[in-house]
């Protein structure tokens, strides 16, 4: 028996995604891209601010790696939940002066936005 467990906070999401779909394909308009900014501001409303030490192995081994990052500490990381049930890590990076680096990572590690 396949059993499908959501997430109350991703019923918003998905049904804005589902009207989305629904009316495109009934209008015969292209499906939009989910990768796009659009898809990933409306997750954004639901992202949750979680602890450094909370990033998953993969995203924290690809932050050691960046030698960009040298000097940047982890000043704040948000957990964003996307449609496929997968999150987004968005991570604000401080130095010592008043600079600072926002990166957004999916779950491998791997950077989605600069």
């Amino acid at each position: 028996m396949l059993t499908l467990k959501l997430n109350k906070d991703m019923f918003k999401p998905l049904i804005i995604i589902f009207l989305i779909a629904s009316t495109s394909i009934a209008v015969g308009l292209p499906l939009p891209d989910w990768n796009s900014e659009e898809v990933i501001q409306v997750m954004q409303e639901e992202k949750l601010k979680i602890d450094a030490d909370a990033l998953p192995p993969r995203v924290r081994g690809a932050i050691a790696a960046d030698s960009n990052l040298a000097g940047f500490s982890i000043a704040e990381a948000w957990q964003i939940p996307q449609v496929d049930g997968k999150y987004l890590y968005e991570v604000k990076f401080d130095d010592e002066s008043e600079d600072s680096i926002t990166i957004v990572y999916n779950h491998l590690g791997k950077v989605v936005k600069k």
